[in-house]
């Protein structure tokens, strides 16, 4: 169920101040030494996971498991946002949250990176 661009996601509320915590690729994926398509921050806890096109949906699972509904497009261009509640993607510009996100942005990794799909690029 896409909603319309002015429609306020009742989920917002649990946006937080987040920091990605790996700028290797997926956790999960990482973990099971799988690859991963395309990959999605958590708003809520900075959990690192890949999409739903990705084999394995870590960062639906995520979302499942701990409750955190939103996540954020972590392939470079992109600047969106997901509800996994409400299935539906939270436009731009995002409504104000006062949360800050701290996440680098991806970048192809050297060749024998491409088993695991794009990586995030390490901070400086």
């Amino acid at each position: 169920m896409t909603q319309s661009n002015n429609w306020h996601d009742p989920d917002l509320n649990m946006i937080r101040d987040v920091v990605a915590h790996t700028s290797d690729g997926c956790e999960g994926c990482l973990a099971l030494g799988t690859r991963w398509e395309h990959l999605m921050l958590c708003l809520t806890c900075g959990y690192v996971g890949c999409s739903d096109g990705s084999p394995m949906r870590h960062a639906r699972h995520h979302a499942e498991r701990s409750g955190h509904p939103i996540v954020q497009s972590l392939h470079a261009g992109d600047n969106w946002r997901w509800c996994f509640v409400h299935d539906a993607q939270i436009c731009t510009p995002y409504p104000a949250t006062g949360a800050r996100v701290v996440a680098p942005s991806l970048v192809p990794g050297p060749s024998d990176d491409l088993r695991h799909g794009l990586r995030i690029a390490k901070s400086q």
